[in-house]
């Protein structure tokens, strides 16, 4: 039985970013908790999850900016 002929796709550069941190005060009780809870299995998982959710937020905000630019221009035009 042949085996089906394989294509070498090029890899997609995955960015990297070393990062090597010590957590004090609350935001290590944060962590700690967020931890025992198992919302987060290790440190690594901790650190990606907080960097989503800060990436999302900071997101959210830019939109709700560029919305209330957008409306203000549109209600700037009706005005006129």
């Amino acid at each position: 039985m042949e085996k089906p002929c394989q294509v070498n796709k090029p890899k997609k550069r995955i960015e990297t970013l070393r990062v090597n941190i010590l957590l004090k005060g609350i935001c290590a009780e944060w962590a700690k908790e967020i931890k025992e809870l198992g919302l987060a299995t290790s440190n690594h998982d901790l650190v990606n999850q907080a960097v989503k959710v800060l990436y999302e937020n900071i997101t959210n905000e830019r939109l709700k900016i560029a919305r209330l630019k957008a409306l203000e221009k549109a209600e700037g035009n009706n005005n006129v």
